[in-house]
């Protein structure tokens, strides 16, 4: 595969999971190839579970899309400025002196990029991108002017959604109990609850919701629709939730029933 098929292949997807379906006949004269070359990238692509061809085009299935592992790589790279709006909110729940668990996701991820909002607090984490983000962006200078603690917690890697997890893992959980914690699942709908698909991040939020006083969730607007085959967590237990998502009467009603906290980023 060229260089150029692989770039445009790409840029399907993501625009893609941004619009929710894609027509042969309108990115031919985007990227100015035939239909007939847009059908070969539509035959790739709909190899991906969670994306369905229909005649002339390919659209997005929330509930297949839940049910594929979650992979950071692919995750990364779409809803960047979504994600990064809704990290900002919550670090603005965070208050000085606590003690806050940062889960893998990668919206989860942007919270570091706020971190001179605060001082003095310790973030627990088997988040390996942040690990990385303190290790090689110069973080430790930030977190030492603003009193801050990274604690990493080990144990097996996963390198499908790179965190830590596992026997050592929740060993290491043991002596800790959290001001609050911030997570991110698969897929949320108001039926099918919170879920995950991956085993890993549904073992790892078992272990540490029960040792928070706040449980934070954080998903974009993509999430909503999506159910996976594992429920993370009841919605009776959810403290607050941020999204760009603009919520309609159903969920507002959920949410007051619940006394859930809705933040609209």
């Amino acid at each position: 595969m060229s260089y150029r098929m692989y770039q445009r292949r790409e840029e399907i997807r993501r625009r893609l999971e941004s619009e929710g379906r894609v027509l042969a006949r309108e990115l031919a004269l985007v990227y100015g190839v035939s239909q007939e070359t847009i059908r070969k990238d539509f035959e790739d692509l709909s190899g991906i579970e969670g994306i369905e061809r229909f005649h002339g085009g390919l659209k997005k299935d929330n509930h297949r899309m839940a049910g594929y592992h979650y992979q950071y790589r692919q995750s990364v790279s779409v809803h960047v400025d979504e994600k990064k709006r809704i990290a900002f909110k919550a670090f603005q729940l965070i208050e000085e002196g606590d003690w806050v668990y940062l889960d893998g996701g990668t919206t989860v991820s942007y919270l570091f990029n706020h971190l001179a909002l605060r001082k003095g607090v310790t973030f627990i984490t088997p988040n390996l991108i942040l690990l990385m983000r303190y290790l090689t962006e110069d973080l430790e200078a930030v977190f030492k002017k603003q009193e801050h603690r990274l604690i990493f917690v080990g144990g097996e890697i996963s390198p499908n959604i790179y965190t830590t997890h596992g026997v050592h893992f929740n060993k290491g959980l043991e002596d800790f109990n959290f001001d609050k914690i911030f997570f991110s699942v698969d897929g949320i709908d108001l039926k099918g609850g919170m879920t995950n698909s991956d085993e890993i991040p549904y073992e790892i939020i078992q272990q540490v919701r029960g040792r928070a006083k706040e449980k934070i969730l954080l998903v974009d607007h993509s999430k909503f629709g999506g159910v996976g085959q594992r429920i993370a967590m009841q919605f009776k237990d959810l403290d607050c939730l941020i999204t760009d998502e603009r919520l309609q009467t159903p969920w507002l009603k959920l949410m007051k029933t619940h006394g859930i906290a809705y933040i609209k980023a």
